[in-house]
Formats: C-alpha cells, sequence, structure tokens
C-alpha cells in the first residue's frame, strides 16, 4: 500500500529565499509516515498503549531541488521491508509531476519505559509490504559513518521545548533543523543538489539544554556531528556535486573562536595556556592594528573580491545572467535549464573548465 499525502509548501516552511527548509521537509515525511500509520492502525495513540514506538534509525535523503513557497507538492510513502527488529521505510515527493527528492529510512521499536530498542508490540502486516526501492535504498542499509571523522566548525544548539515529541525526545526532524542552521553559517545557503545520511545513535532527552552540531567538510562529503561532552547523538555526511560546493563562509565572532578552543580542549586535552593565547588572538595576530580604515577595506577587497560587477554562467547550458551586487551567483537559478549558477572567473568556474579540458583529453 502506497499513501500519498498532498500538501502547499506554506510561508512558515521556508527560508529567506521562500525555499523549503530542511527541517521542514523531514517533517513531511514525518507526517505522511504518521498518516500512513493511523491508516494502518498502529498510529501513535495504538504505539503509546503498547509501551513502545517506532523511531528513526537511518535516514538517507537524496535532494534535486527545494520546493518553493506556494508550490503543490505530493509525498508517498510505503513499507518497502520488515524484519525482526527493524523495518524500512521509503519515501518520494513531487512537485508539479516531477521528482524533487526521494529518501529511505530505516525504523526501530523503542521501549518507551525502558528506553531501549525491542520488539515491537505492533504486528505490520505482511499484506501492506511494497518491494519496491529507491534509488538510495540499498545503499543505505550498507552506510556506517565513520565514528572518527573530525570536525572542524563547531556551534552551539539550544534546545526549545518545540524539539521535542511525544515519545518525550527531541524529534529527529530537529536534527534537521540543527544541520541546517550549522551548514548557513559555515557556508551561509544550502546548495543543491545534495545527498544527507544521518545515524541516529542516541536519543536527546529533556534534560539536555544544549548540543554543539561540528562539521568537517573535504572535497565532497561534508562530515558532520550531533554531540555534547558526554553522548554523540547523531553522525552522518552531506555529499554535494564538486561544481556546487561553496566557498566556505566560515567567519567567527571571537567568541565562537573561543567556544570552539574551549571544545578542542575538552576533546583533545589541550593546555589550557594555549588555548588562552589563541582564544585571544586574531588570524592575524594583531598585525593590522594600525592601519587605517581605508587601507584595511582595501586588502579586504584583495581577498574576497572579483567586484560587484561580472556575469554568473550555468555550469550544464553555459547560460549567463548578470552578476547582482549582494547576491552570490550560486544562489542564482539559471532561467534556461534551473541548475545553480556559478560566478564566471571564479574558482569553481576554474575548477570546471579544468574538468572539461580533462574530459577532452
Amino acid at each position: 500500500m502506497v499513501y500519498h499525502m498532498e500538501h502547499r509548501v506554506r510561508y512558515c516552511e521556508v527560508d529567506r529565499h521562500f525555499r523549503l527548509h530542511l527541517g521542514a521537509l523531514f517533517r513531511l515525511l514525518h507526517e505522511a509516515t504518521a498518516e500512513h500509520c493511523e491508516l494502518l492502525g498502529n498510529g501513535m495513540r495504538a504505539q503509546q498503549h503498547a509501551g513502545c514506538a517506532w523511531a528513526v534509525r537511518k535516514f538517507g535523503l537524496r535532494l534535486f531541488r527545494r520546493p518553493h513557497y506556494g508550490e503543490q507538492i505530493r509525498v508517498s510513502t510505503w513499507i518497502q521491508q520488515v524484519k525482526k527488529l527493524t523495518f524500512q521505510r521509503e519515501f518520494e515527493m513531487t512537485a508539479n509531476g516531477k521528482e524533487v527528492a526521494e529518501a529511505s529510512s530505516q525504523w526501530v521499536a523503542l521501549d518507551l519505559r525502558r528506553r531501549q530498542i525491542t520488539r515491537s508490540h505492533i504486528p505490520i502486516d505482511q499484506e501492506y509490504v511494497i518491494e519496491r526501492t529507491t534509488g538510495v535504498s540499498e545503499e543505505l542499509k550498507q552506510w556506517t559513518r565513520p565514528s572518527n571523522a573530525p570536525t572542524e566548525f563547531h556551534m552551539e544548539v539550544r534546545l526549545r521545548s518545540v524539539d521535542f515529541d511525544t515519545n518525550g525526545h527531541v524529534n529527529n526532524a530537529a536534527y534537521f533543523d540543527y544541520l541546517e542552521t550549522l551548514l548557513i553559517q559555515y557556508y551561509d545557503f544550502i546548495p543543491t543538489p545534495l545527498a544527507i545520511r544521518m545515524q541516529f545513535t542516541r536519543e536527546i532527552s529533556p534534560d539536555i539544554p544544549v548540543v554543539t552540531v561540528g562539521i568537517s567538510p573535504s572535497e565532497q562529503t561534508q562530515y558532520y556531528t550531533i554531540y555534547d561532552k558526554d553522548s554523540v547523538y547523531a553522525l552522518g555526511d552531506i555529499t554535494i556535486p564538486a561544481e556546487e560546493i561553496p566557498a566556505k563562509k566560515h567567519k567567527q565572532t571571537g567568541l565562537q573562536r573561543e567556544h570552539q578552543f574551549q571544545l578542542q580542549r575538552s576533546v583533545i586535552g589541550m593546555d589550557e595556556e594555549n588555548v588562552v593565547e589563541k582564544s585571544n588572538t586574531g588570524r592575524g595576530g594583531g598585525r593590522g592594528k594600525n592601519k587605517t580604515s581605508q587601507e584595511r577595506n582595501e586588502g579586504q577587497h584583495a581577498v574576497s573580491g572579483m567586484g560587484p560587477t561580472g556575469s554568473c554562467i550555468c555550469p550544464r547550458c553555459d547560460a549567463k545572467i548578470p552578476h547582482r551586487r549582494g547576491t552570490p551567483c550560486q544562489e542564482e537559478s539559471c532561467p534556461s535549464c534551473g541548475a545553480k549558477m556559478l560566478r564566471e572567473g571564479g574558482h569553481h568556474y576554474q575548477l570546471l573548465q579544468k574538468k572539461r579540458q580533462s574530459k577532452r583529453q
């Protein structure tokens, strides 16, 4: 049985660019799951009555584009495989008849009294199981994120009452809120298309006020971890096509730098004297403090700037549009094919040209 849920993207679900938030996208998948469970006779209240609840253990998403405000979308979900302790649930999301996302998830039964994984007391009838997979199903079953991947950039997140659900822990959708906030802090926007995989290792209980989200970027795979000083709650990776990887924003305030050094001290045992010395010194070691404001502005322009003029170019069809001052080209969509654009002459544009030249040889 495939369940379909129709939805129009609401204003409260979109970001400043009128695109659907990652957390809002996951909530739509979760809502479709809840409605499907109600039809199957094992809804949320039935699970509570039985003393156990289904919880996500692994989740994989391929996002081709984020739906816009007011767009009509359809979420389809079905149960793909059932085992003794787990079952696999698949998702597809379409907008205007075209696929915008596909996802796969592995669920386990959680004993609500002992807070442990258990055998479910609510059986799933095999007649509702459909042997139909998505593009992320098989790889998610085999995938395990390396637990020792270090994180380069850290950010604290204070938990809110709205993050907690009827099972008495932080809802899985909130993890994607934390992840999106991290990506915005690090990159200044959410690149698409992208693939996200997340493994939930421990529930976040109501007595935990703050968690830390860290990211460790590499060439195409960005590893991330949600944790505190005592536990790791989730970890995973994000895969972005090479031509879509944005330049690091990575602008930290003095307070953020101090917090990062404190985290490093707690994780790898840094000497407190070295921590204080580093946290009180910027990247330039004070070398620019005697410069005039004009000299500093000229230096910043030399480092960051291609200037307000120039063009944005599409990496797929080579269409061009004028660069808009204050708007990165990677936030522009190609008027011809809809792909994310690049700054002509910029770093990623040069990488694309080298890649094309190597293919011709």
